[in-house]
């Protein structure tokens, strides 16, 4: 499976990926254990937490039989004690796939079948990459940078 980092804007929290569903304790950095495998990151001003993931699309957005498989941009969010499904939710949810001024921005829409996940619908992503999420939380912009290799 990928790796991923995860950073806030000038801080780069390096870690692999978790393992474990259902997980609520807490990792050597300090951040809680992320639940769903992904990786857990403090959100900038106290804001909760923002659990990445990248996959392999499920759903409307899989691959067709004889088509390359396609992958998805996940995110989960958390109140301040890591565990509890952020409420209100977010929204305008989307992440920046690349650095660049025209790198593609993919929006992430709340699921119906899994409660508090965000996801894109199935994209082409490169093996390796760095990316932003976006989201407004209590109507105030948030943004946590990561890199993907």
């Amino acid at each position: 499976m990928r790796r991923l980092r995860v950073g806030l804007l000038s801080l780069i929290m390096a870690t692999g990926l978790l393992a474990g569903c259902g997980g609520s304790g807490m990792t050597s950095g300090g951040a809680p254990t992320a639940p769903h495998g992904g990786v857990m990151a403090a959100m900038p001003g106290g804001k909760g937490y923002a659990e990445l993931m990248v996959g392999q699309a499920t759903g409307s957005g899989a691959a067709k039989k004889g088509q390359p498989v396609k992958s998805q941009i996940a995110a989960y969010f958390y109140q301040t004690d890591g565990t509890t499904e952020m409420s209100p939710a977010p929204t305008d949810v989307k992440v920046k796939v690349g650095t660049g001024a025209n790198s593609p921005t993919f929006a992430l829409t709340p699921l119906t079948d899994e409660k508090g996940k965000f996801a894109s619908e199935g994209v082409d992503l490169p093996e390796g990459f760095q990316g932003q999420l976006d989201a407004k939380v209590n109507g105030e912009p948030v943004q946590v940078t990561f890199s993907i290799r």
